[in-house]
């Protein structure tokens, strides 16, 4: 089919030289850098319009997204011009378009063409299975954390045979065994997890050669969104399926790489020039989105990193407002200032909705909430759950909640058995029965119980009685040494680095870290309180209960989240060099470039008005300390800035 002239001009009406230069590219490789606010959905689209214009089948080209929304974005655009023949062309994520193939083909690699796909729920449930058919203790290996080992390796392309053969021993002889059981009873099931969509997909495409020549020729032109988050095995699929005609579209930006966490590999943006030999590049830098200000703030930050395709970023908007810089002496002092000026913000006619608060570690959305909550300024938290939500805050706060008063059932049905340790459903309901039928303190009803209880069991709940009863309802702690001692006693530290993936571990400890923290601060505040745990789970409370729920207000998200997003006004708070970039990238050089780009990708979040604000002194862990200034802060050249 061929499209009406008038249609083909309104296309390229929409689009700069640049991007009309990427669009009209027909034959052979090509890598489209498209930099932030550029543009790239509407230089996919259009190119796949130009492809049917120019008489290319719709069911011939593949375009493939990261997410589903990415995915019917395009796929509506453009049936708004095309029609019905849009739902010819293969639109969808990297795992939609590889079930669809194994509804086809699976047959081929011993699965039922009606395989069932299992949700990381049900996956855990099968690990659990097969960690208990291998008698691996749980303090040495829980399903939990097993099936995010065994989901990296799946990325990474690596297999159980892989893994059985590797030096270490951990892997060798724990991960390796499992990993292997797993996949041979999701077989016995028919069914795969959503890792192995991927995984069998490439299987199939590497073992049978008339299948791979069979979708080889039948996907003459393949686009590839976000191609700088692509991990090894994604790679390699598109590698693979589009190694005879090599028509590779790839469209991505190496300067906003920031998931190296998730598998992402930017060595694949890096490298396909030498991939694809034959490459033409193209370079979207025209940005609708910022002032110029804040564009050469950006390029100034990410010209830095030495692995990248040389970029510069420019508007047609105008210069627009220099970048506000203000330091404050505490992190206390930095949320208080930021809510200020967001009350003077939206005074000036801007809505809640419109200004994002940016931050590294969702640990630092506490201040915020606490003094947008004093302000009662509507705000919601993008990404995450909001602080005091947090499983882990949750957990902790349950703890205090049943050493500060030994009736509050819910607070010990909660954590009697977190972390575990051994104390069965059964127990805990006839301990709760015991409880509400005489009225007795929970506590008390798990004292009388526990002679009735046998092994394991009895052993567990005495010394957990024990542990609540070592703090003596709370009277003789300060709240921030409360919560320091509780932690390591209970071993919640030990189960969270047990439990998670490093990431989610991280993330978790600093949270808990930042709840020693403002326990840390009630204790300053209220230095002389005689009964300090119950007046701050009162404030906590107090604070749960006047939260207003709202999807219309000021938002507060991490950099990471914020990724894809734009707002009129940011807050880029916490530049120090105990936050970000973060210690944890010092000494490691891609770490450290991955910092950058993070620091580049919040830059360019914003539209007018862009605010950097970093405190002196910062409180982690309860401890207070000395903060200097981010390196990232250091780099923007003066005449960008003014000082607040």
């Amino acid at each position: 089919m061929s499209l009406s002239p008038d249609l083909l001009q309104t296309i390229f009406s929409d689009l700069n030289t640049q991007q009309s230069e990427a669009v009209r590219h027909m034959d052979g490789p090509a890598l489209v850098l498209a930099g932030a606010g550029s543009g790239k959905t509407r230089v996919l689209t259009a190119r796949v319009m130009h492809l049917v214009q120019q008489g290319i089948a719709p069911w011939s080209i593949l375009a493939v997204t990261f997410t589903n929304k990415a995915a019917n974005e395009m796929r509506q655009r453009i049936r708004s011009q095309l029609g019905p023949a849009a739902n010819d062309a293969w639109i969808g994520t990297f795992h939609s378009i590889a079930l669809r193939i194994l509804r086809i083909e699976a047959h081929h690699l011993g699965y039922g063409n009606d395989f069932v796909i299992y949700e990381p729920a049900e996956s855990v449930k099968v690990v659990n299975k097969v960690i208990r058919k291998l008698n691996i203790s749980s303090d040495t290996l829980n399903a939990k954390r097993a099936l995010g080992i065994i989901s990296s390796y799946k990325n990474s392309n690596h297999s159980p045979q892989d893994i059985l053969a590797d030096d270490a021993p951990f892997e060798r002889e724990v991960i390796g065994p499992v990993y292997q059981h797993y996949q041979e009873l999701m077989s016995s099931f028919n069914a795969m997890d959503f890792d192995d969509l991927l995984v069998n997909l490439k299987r199939l495409l590497s073992l049978d050669a008339e299948i791979l020549a069979k979708y080889q020729q039948r996907f003459s032109y393949i686009l590839v969104d976000e191609y700088q988050d692509t991990n090894l095995l994604q790679f390699e699929l598109i590698y693979a399926l589009g190694r005879q005609h090599r028509n590779v579209f790839a469209v991505g930006d190496d300067d906003q790489s920031i998931y190296r966490f998730r598998g992402a590999t930017i060595e694949n943006i890096l490298n396909f020039e030498q991939h694809y030999p034959q490459a033409v590049l193209f370079k979207l830098e025209q940005n609708y989105r910022s002032h110029q200000t804040i564009l050469d703030c950006a390029n100034r930050i990410i010209s830095k990193n030495p692995r990248r395709h040389g970029k510069q970023l420019f508007s047609d908007l105008g210069a627009g407002e220099k970048i506000a810089v203000k330091v404050l002496p505490s992190a206390e002092d930095e949320a208080s200032f930021v809510v200020n000026q967001l009350g003077e913000l939206m005074a000036k006619g801007f809505r809640p909705n419109e200004i994002a608060v940016l931050y590294r570690t969702n640990a630092q959305s506490r201040l915020f909430e606490t003094f947008l909550l004093r302000s009662n300024i509507p705000y919601r938290v993008v990404g995450s759950f909001e602080f005091w939500k947090r499983r882990e805050i949750q957990d902790i706060l349950a703890y205090v909640s049943l050493i500060a008063n030994p009736r509050n059932i819910q607070a010990f049905e909660r954590i009697v058995n977190y972390p575990l340790r051994g104390i069965g459903a059964t127990s805990v309901e006839k301990i709760v029965t015991v409880a509400m039928d005489t009225g007795m303190p929970v506590l008390e009803a798990a004292a009388m119980v526990e002679p009735d209880l046998r092994g394991k069991a009895r052993k567990s709940l005495q010394a957990f009685l024990e542990l609540i009863g070592s703090f003596n309802g709370g009277q003789d702690y300060l709240m921030g040494d409360l919560i320091h001692e509780l932690v390591r006693k209970a071993g919640i530290e030990r189960d969270i680095r047990t439990r998670d993936d490093e990431n989610q571990a991280q993330s978790r400890l600093e949270n808990i870290g930042e709840l020693i923290s403002a326990a840390t601060a009630f204790d300053e505040k209220y230095p002389s309180e005689q009964a300090p745990i119950q007046r701050f789970l009162e404030e906590v409370n107090l604070g749960l209960e006047t939260r207003q729920q709202t999807t219309d207000g000021v938002n507060l998200l991490t950099i990471h989240s914020a990724k894809g997003l734009e707002f009129p006004v940011v807050f880029l708070t916490g530049l120090e060099n105990t936050v970000f970039p973060s210690p944890m990238s010092m000494g490691n050089q891609f770490a450290q470039e991955e910092e950058r780009r993070l620091m580049y990708v919040a830059i360019t979040r914003c539209q007018e008005k862009l605010y950097l604000t970093r405190a002196q002194s910062r409180t982690l862990f309860g401890k207070t300390a000395f903060c200097g200034a981010s390196a990232f802060l250091r780099e923007i050249p003066d005449d960008l800035t003014v000082k607040l």
